[in-house]
């Protein structure tokens, strides 16, 4: 590693204190499984603070940040016009722009070949795993030349842009159908919503032909199943943990005979799925048969109540589940919260109508969302032949490969 290295430096060993905006402190959260930066969420530090932070090294583009200390195997690209510093547990290395394109490094260190490297050399503690930063810059790497890296990252750059252009679509056709049930649902600005009558209810003012239900009462919710290492297997279906609704089925995740599971464990796409605990996520799975974990709820409506509305009630109803939740390393929300937790219901022929026009937008993204599965396990498959050499890469057709993921 020393040889593609400029530059190598590690977080600082304590945390600044927060500011309400700024340069951004650089997270383990911030950097994704699937090596990209998430900056969604961010601890930020005062203006007048940067300089102490930064004082060993600013983050520039192209630098290659990395976690090495509890969550291992995160890497990311410093992208342009980034502000901030490092965090703890954070590393950056600083390629040698003269022996190795940032990109292929960074593609290269999400591979499998790099990932048993390191895998060969952490070091177990008591509590935590790390890498030992002191040997890092004696980690081998495979280094072929600066012309072929350029087409790898040509290659595995193009599948990227089409997952990041996915992505930024899927949000916008989330926002887009939150965007109506609140204004309808929550600001009461429904079609016909001029000549409506209200009534005082347990959670305010609503429509007179509306009424408040406890989210246990308008759908249940299955938890997942607590799956052992003696069920898992090298095939199968998938296994869906907090980590997979987030990312979609990557290469590694784990997989179990569906039939030594019960069948109320199994999930097809369509179905809705709530994280109860660490991070509390409503979304609809779109990646086919898979087998449900604990720490998920597979949530089914009662009542005749629309999916796509049961769907929005509950992200909307996020906030409040998060006021309940408990926990110090972990947070979660007991079962007895979907008791305490109420929505509204409003009558059968607004819900009817809101799964009309909200309908076809979640289907959209849920299209998408399964495009960018295919996208993302293409881009898997590729990637350690690609970087190691195993496969040609001026033999690939690019046009032929993304036409096969539409």
């Amino acid at each position: 590693m020393a040889d593609v290295m400029a530059e190598f430096f590690d977080g600082p060993h304590a945390t600044p204190r927060a500011a309400e905006s700024g340069p951004v402190y650089l997270g383990i959260k911030n950097i994704t499984d699937d090596g990209f930066l998430d900056l969604s969420n961010v601890r930020h530090i005062a203006e007048s603070d940067w300089p102490k932070w930064t004082k060993r090294v600013t983050p520039a583009i192209d630098d290659v940040v990395f976690t090495y200390e509890a969550t291992l195997h995160r890497y990311a690209l410093i992208p342009e016009g980034f502000v901030g510093c490092l965090g703890r547990r954070i590393a950056l290395v600083r390629p040698d722009q003269t022996k190795v394109v940032p990109k292929f490094l960074h593609q290269y260190m999400l591979g499998p070949e790099w990932r048993s490297t390191v895998e060969s050399r952490v070091i177990s503690g008591a509590t935590v795993d790390r890498i030992p930063l002191n040997t890092f810059e004696d980690f081998p790497i495979w280094l072929p030349p600066l012309e072929h890296q350029q087409r790898v990252v040509d290659v595995l750059g193009a599948i990227e842009d089409l997952i990041e252009n996915n992505r930024r679509r899927i949000e916008v056709l989330e926002e887009m159908a939150q965007a109506i049930y609140r204004e309808w649902f929550v600001h009461f600005r429904f079609p016909g919503h001029e000549s409506t009558t209200f009534k005082d209810s347990s959670v305010g003012r609503i429509p007179e032909d509306w009424d408040v239900f406890a989210f246990s009462d308008v759908a249940t919710f299955t938890n997942g199943f607590a799956f052992k290492p003696s069920h898992f297997a090298g095939s199968g279906w998938p296994v869906i943990k907090i980590k997979e609704m987030n990312q979609g089925v990557r290469p590694d995740t784990p997989r179990a005979d569906p039939a030594d599971i019960k069948e109320k464990y199994w999930l097809a796409t369509g179905d809705l799925l709530f994280s109860w605990s660490a991070n509390l996520v409503v979304l609809r799975w779109a990646g086919g048969e898979a087998l449900l974990n604990q720490h998920l709820f597979k949530v089914e409506p009662l009542k005749e109540v629309p999916m796509v509305f049961l769907q929005h009630a509950l992200h909307s109803a996020i906030p409040q589940f998060w006021a309940r939740a408990q926990g110090t390393t972990m947070k979660h929300i007991k079962r007895s919260a979907l008791t305490e937790v109420q929505t509204i219901l409003p009558n059968q022929a607004l819900m009817a109508e809101f799964e009309t026009v909200a309908g076809p937008i979640v289907r959209l993204s849920m299209d998408v969302i399964a495009q960018n599965s295919v996208l993302a396990e293409m881009r898997d498959r590729l990637l350690p032949k690609l970087v190691t050499g195993e496969i040609d890469v001026s033999e690939l057709n690019l046009d032929e490969l993304l036409g096969s993921a539409s």
